[in-house]
C-alpha cells in the first residue's frame, strides 16, 4: 500500500507597504500614501506638487508649538519666533554621535535690530526598537553652531547644553569683538545631537522632529 503525504501551505492575506515620504517627491502620485517607516508615521500625497499633510505631524507640530508660545509668553520673552525643519519628510533618525543635520546655514535676517539672546526648542524623542517604549533623555547633550554677522563683522559660537537645559534656558548671542553696527543676520551653521557614550544605538533610536527657535 502507498504512502500519501498532503502538503500544506500557509497563506497570508493581501498586504501593502506606503511609499516611503523619502521617495514620494520623485515617484508619488497625488493622493497615495506614504509613509515615513523609521517613525511609523503616516501621510498622504496632497497635491501635483508631492506636498504631504500628515494628521499625526500636525498634531505634534501644534502641540509643541503652543507649549513654546506660552513658555515665552510666561518668560514674557518678546521676539520673532522660527520653525527649522529637519527635513521635509517630518522627522529624521539620529543614527550616530556626529550626525550633521545641517546641510548649509539656515539664515535669519534681523534687519538693522540686534537681538540679545536665542531660546530654542528641540523636538527629540527617545524609544526603544523592541517595544516602541519611550526611554528618558536627559542625558542628549544638542550642539548647535551659530554665526552672527552684523555689517562686515562676524563672530561664531557654539551653544551646547543637555536637552531638557536648552530647552528651557536663554542663550545670549555672543558678538565678541563686534562694535559696529548695520544689517544683522544670525546663521544657524550646524546641529549635532549627542548621547551619552553609554547610549547603545542597536537597541534605541533617537527621533528629531522640529526645532523652534525664538530670537528676542
Amino acid at each position: 500500500m502507498g504512502e500519501y503525504f498532503l502538503a500544506t501551505q500557509t497563506k497570508y492575506g493581501l498586504g501593502f507597504s506606503p511609499l516611503s515620504m523619502k521617495n514620494a517627491v520623485q515617484y508619488g502620485f497625488q493622493e497615495e500614501m506614504v509613509a515615513n517607516k523609521d517613525l511609523g508615521m503616516f501621510g498622504i500625497v496632497l497635491d501635483e506638487d508631492m506636498n504631504i499633510v500628515s494628521h499625526e505631524y500636525l498634531v505634534r507640530c501644534k502641540s509643541q508649538l503652543d507649549a513654546f508660545v506660552n513658555y515665552l509668553i510666561q518668560a514674557n520673552a518678546l521676539g520673532k519666533l522660527y520653525k527649522l525643519s529637519v527635513a521635509d519628510y517630518f522627522g529624521t533618525m539620529i543614527t550616530n554621535n556626529s550626525t550633521e543635520l545641517i546641510d548649509s546655514a539656515v539664515t535669519i535676517d534681523c534687519g538693522t535690530t540686534k537681538p540679545t539672546s536665542l531660546r530654542f526648542n528641540c523636538g527629540v524623542e527617545v524609544f526603544e526598537k523592541d517595544t516602541c517604549g519611550l526611554v528618558h533623555f536627559n542625558d542628549i547633550t544638542i550642539d548647535i553652531g551659530v554665526t552672527v554677522h552684523v555689517g562686515s563683522e562676524q563672530n561664531s559660537f557654539t551653544i551646547s547644553a543637555p536637552i531638557l537645559q536648552l530647552n528651557s534656558a536663554d542663550y545670549a548671542i555672543n558678538y565678541g569683538s563686534i562694535a559696529g553696527s548695520g544689517n544683522t543676520t544670525i546663521d544657524i551653521t550646524s546641529m549635532i545631537i549627542k548621547p551619552d557614550e553609554s547610549f547603545d544605538y542597536n537597541t534605541n533610536k533617537i527621533a528629531l522632529y522640529d526645532t523652534l527657535i525664538a530670537v528676542i
